[in-house]
């Protein structure tokens, strides 16, 4: 086992269809033995237990929570100071495997154990060659900064010198801030295929519990498709608490290509979606 030391980075900034590139990147960095083919099982977000229940006071914040400021998944526990993310947490992933990769004696299918730099450590198995890889990550209490994460992410791609990739990515992991006593549980998956220079399509499911605006959940019921400059359609679904009938109140955001996005609200009154606003997204 080796033991290398870094400093990731941790931050919400805009990446659009950027997350399976970085890791795709990385990934060709592989060198010697071993295959990348059959993926893990990833986990199915579910509806956490007293998810927030929406309503036309809530439903465009919400709606905002569920892009942030990331064209994938960032949804921002609290603004300022250190921003935990479902991005944030990808960030520290992409930044391992390029480390890893770039050290001169990886050995492929071999364990390391990366040392946080507050403490813990994250441990990474990784199987690949030059066109192909799987791996998962292990976080074991990693502290950086004020941030402590805890979890699992596994993934598994493959890309080819005409740019074609596909990727998929998955896990539960736990984000603590003892800069205000936070504690975030997140369960997500997703998807992306394409080719660099051409058409990306992208689909995930995501489960935030602990926000201080309340858990949900979220899921593509019409994937993501862009190029690498943005997304041009797609449609989120999120669903919140019950409603007036007993079912799950839901957030409907429909994705424009112009960078913005139209919310319609269902608050379970058997009216169905009602149109609210566009938000820029």
């Amino acid at each position: 086992m080796q033991h290398n030391r870094r400093i990731p980075i941790i931050n919400a900034k805009s990446i659009g269809f950027t997350i399976a590139f970085a890791i795709i990147g990385a990934m060709l960095l592989l060198t010697g033995c071993g295959g990348g083919g059959g993926g893990p099982n990833y986990p199915t977000p579910t509806l956490p237990a007293g998810a927030v229940v929406f309503d036309s006071s809530n439903a465009i914040s919400m709606a905002g929570e569920a892009v942030s400021d990331s064209g994938f998944v960032g949804t921002v526990a609290k603004q300022g100071q250190a921003v935990s993310s479902v991005k944030s947490v990808t960030d520290m992933i992409v930044t391992q495997l390029v480390g890893t990769q770039q050290s001169s004696s990886v050995v492929t299918g071999a364990t390391q154990v990366v040392l946080c730099t507050g403490g813990g450590d994250i441990t990474a198995t990784i199987n690949g060659n030059e066109s192909s890889a799987s791996g998962s990550f292990s976080f074991n209490d990693c502290i950086e900064g004020t941030i402590t994460i805890s979890g699992t992410f596994a993934f598994n791609g493959s890309a080819n010198n005409a740019g074609d990739f596909s990727f998929n990515g998955g896990g539960s992991i736990t984000v603590s801030d003892t800069f205000d006593s936070t504690s975030i549980a997140m369960v997500m998956n997703f998807s992306e295929s394409g080719n660099v220079s051409g058409t990306i399509t992208l689909s995930f499911s995501f489960s935030i519990d602990g926000l201080p605006s309340g858990g949900f959940l979220v899921d593509t019921t019409q994937p993501f498709v862009g190029t690498i400059s943005g997304v041009t359609s797609g449609q989120l679904t999120i669903y919140g608490g019950d409603g007036i009938n007993g079912n799950p109140t839901r957030i409907q955001i429909n994705i424009n290509g112009d960078g913005t996005a139209d919310v319609y609200l269902d608050i379970d009154d058997g009216n169905g979606f009602i149109f609210q606003d566009s938000i820029i997204i």
